[in-house]
This record gives C-alpha cells, structure tokens and sequence, in this order.
C-alpha cells in the first residue's frame, strides 16, 4: 500500500533506526541518501539546488517524496540565508528579513549555519544571542528564538521520520526515533505542541493521506494498520488527530503558505532582472528593503486573490502582470492554497469566498 518501493540505499536507514547509535551517524545516512537521490532526479546540480521555477519546468518536483520535498526546500532556504548573512555580517537582520517564522525548513536552515560559522551547538536561546546578537522579539510576529530552536531541531526529525514512514519501516521502528536524539523535549512547541506521538501521527498521515477530507478517497485505515503493523487503535488517533489539527490551524496554513512565497521571493527578482520596477530597486538600502517588503506582502495577498479567480470566477484586483507572475513563479504556492480553501470548504465553491474573507 506504500506509494514507494524499498531502494538499496533505504538498507542503510533501516539498519540505523534497527541498532539506533550515535545522532551523527543516523543523520549522515540520510542527508548522504538524500543528496544522491535529489541529484539522479535533476533537482541539484553541481552541488547546488536548482530553482524552483527551473526544476518545475523539468516536472521533476512531482517526482519527488515528500522528505525529499523538505529537503530541497531546506537547501534553498540555506543558500538564500547564507548569502544574506554574507551580506549583511548581521544576523539579527537575516533572522529578521529572510527567516520565517512558519517554515521549519528555514529556521533549521538558520540554526545549521550559526552551528557550522562557529563550529557549536546551539545549547539555547541565551547561547544563541551569544553566539548572533539576535534579539527577541517577545511582541511581534518576526521571531521567538526558543520557537527557532525547537523548529529547527523538530525538522530534522520530523524528515528523518518521514523518510522512515516512506520506505516502509515499521511502527515499532518507528517508535525507535526518538525526539531527544534531536535536542528536543518530551513536550515542545513551536507554533503548536507536539510529542513524539503526535510527530508520528503527522508522518502516517502525510503518507497515507489519513487526512483526506474527502471520504471516498480515504484508504482502508485497517489495511494501513496492517502494513505498519501498528495497532489499529494508532490508526484511529492519527485520523482524529489530524481532522482536529486541519480544523484549528487553517489561519496557520495559510500564513504559512504566504511565508513560502516571501521566501522565493529572492530568486523571483533576480529572475525578473534588474530592470524590472525600477521605481522600488534603489540604490539607497533602506528605502530598497521597505520597498521589498512591501512589494513581498502584495504578492502574498495576490495569490489570495488569484486563487479566488480560479474559484469563484471573481477577477482578481492585483492585475494582469502580477497575476501571470504569479501562475509562472509561485504556481505551487498558488496549488497549496487552492487546495486547503478546497478542503476547508469540502468542495461547495458556493461559500469558498465568504470562508476564506471570514478566516482572514
């Protein structure tokens, strides 16, 4: 029932999760298993991940697993970290303009370069400001930095255990990867609580679409139980736990979502050259960085008003240019967004506009 067979290279995973060891081995064998899958399928090429836009015109991101997915993802929000720290020499600012808040990826990709410029650990929040300047900014949206650190330690095992999920390890497996082999608590929160168990529920669901809010798509929960070998009673905690998780975090989504694109944004100016909107690409730093961000936010409000065209048939208020911008270089952001207003609204287009301006 998998979607994914067992390759040779998965060996070297399941004899890590079956003899668990030291972290460092388990996570070189899966970032190595990693690298050379994302390399054979073209999404990186001479050590460096292709762009998304790029990589999507080879339609190999369909190809993809979903800890593949996460992965590429992570590498991107590296470069894109990495550079603006080579720019800047600040990490306050980098934690502030191209960290976000609701990518796990990013905030991992964060800790990983503070970890290798000063070859440590980060141990905490007051280790962290030691090591980056970075401030904490208790009453704004921008950054909790205990929610970084637990992010960015929750993404490395949360992909480690997709992975394992993917290729058919089993449940008492499974319950082998522990969350403290990651630095993490019993408990954690980041923008929601989580637990080992909960993390576990996730990845069952993210591979067997136990989620699934359309009941006739909705697989034998039996048949899953019986190829993790879990106990059926799993099963049922995960397809009640993930319809209560959807229902509560459908704001969450969305903004993450929005965060996704303020994260390509990068790559999408240097794609539209400079020449394009000389109004706002000054040279005065400042001004450019305001007008950046304000520019960002347009387009993350106007993938809300395209999806809304395409369901309701409302035209959308951004404009032409902007609208074909977003169909050409935010397409997957676009099909993330439609889908959960889909789900949200369990396929009535007639309510899917008044839902969605109701949750905003």
């Amino acid at each position: 029932m998998s979607k994914n067979k067992k390759t040779s290279t998965d060996k070297d995973l399941e004899a890590v999760i079956g003899n668990i060891g030291e972290l460092g081995d388990m996570t070189v064998t899966v970032t190595t298993k990693y690298l050379s899958s994302l390399e054979k399928k073209g999404a990186i090429v001479n050590g460096k991940p292709v762009p998304h836009k790029d990589f999507i015109k080879k339609e190999g991101f369909d190809k993809l697993t979903s800890s593949e997915r996460s992965y590429l993802y992570y590498l991107r929000e590296k470069e894109t970290i990495r550079e603006a720290y080579q720019n800047s020499k600040n990490w306050d600012e980098v934690i502030s303009s191209v960290v976000y808040i609701d990518s796990y990826e990013s905030m991992e990709a964060f800790i990983d370069l503070v970890e290798e410029t000063y070859n440590t650990s980060v141990k905490n929040v007051e280790h962290l400001k030691k090591l980056t300047g970075c401030k904490e900014y208790k009453e704004t949206e921008k950054v909790k930095l205990q929610e970084v650190i637990y992010s960015a330690r929750y993404s490395k095992y949360y992909r480690t255990l997709k992975n394992a999920v993917e290729n058919g390890l089993k449940y008492n497996q499974l319950l082998k990867l522990k969350p403290e082999m990651y630095g993490l608590p019993n408990t954690w929160k980041t923008w929601r609580e989580l637990n080992q168990y909960k993390a576990l529920l996730n990845a069952i669901d993210e591979e067997f679409s136990i989620g699934e809010p359309n009941i006739s798509l909705l697989p034998n929960l039996r048949l899953v139980a019986k190829e993790l070998e879990a106990p059926y009673s799993v099963i049922m905690d995960a397809y009640k736990y993930t319809r209560t998780t959807n229902k509560l975090t459908f704001k969450q989504q969305r903004k993450e979502i929005g965060n996704k694109v303020r994260v390509k944004f990068p790559e999408f100016i240097k794609a539209k050259g400079k020449a394009w909107r000389k109004d706002w690409l000054l040279e005065d730093t400042e001004v450019y960085d305001i007008a950046r961000e304000d520019i960002e936010t347009d387009y993350v409000l106007a993938l809300s008003q395209v999806v809304l065209k395409d369901i309701t048939g409302e035209e959308a208020k951004c404009g032409a240019e902007i609208e074909a911008d977003i169909r050409e270089y935010f397409n997957e952001e676009l099909e993330d967004l439609k889908e959960l207003i889909v789900n949200k609204t369990n396929g009535d287009t007639g309510y899917k506009k008044e839902v969605y301006r109701a949750e905003s």
